[in-house]
């Protein structure tokens, strides 16, 4: 609040305050946004490790098909 350039805010804020339902409102988006961007990153993470590992195994992004054609039972 003791920003110099958030004057204006502080103005909208000061009535947020007074009304309450409004200023608890605030906060949680903010928290609900970064839920949002790491539930996002995290999907991205996982499924570029599902990409990496399948390209390790078969060398194609394949359900694991190439994979099983590449390695008979008796090579192991």
């Amino acid at each position: 609040m003791s920003a110099p350039g958030v004057s204006s805010d502080e103005s909208a804020g000061g009535l947020r305050q007074e009304t309450g339902p409004a200023r608890y409102t605030g906060p949680p988006v903010r928290d609900g946004s970064r839920v949002v961007v790491v539930f996002i990153a995290l999907i991205a993470a996982v499924a570029l490790g599902m990409i990496a590992l399948r390209l390790q195994a078969g060398g194609h992004a394949n359900m694991g098909a190439d994979v099983t054609e590449e390695m008979p039972a008796g090579s192991h």
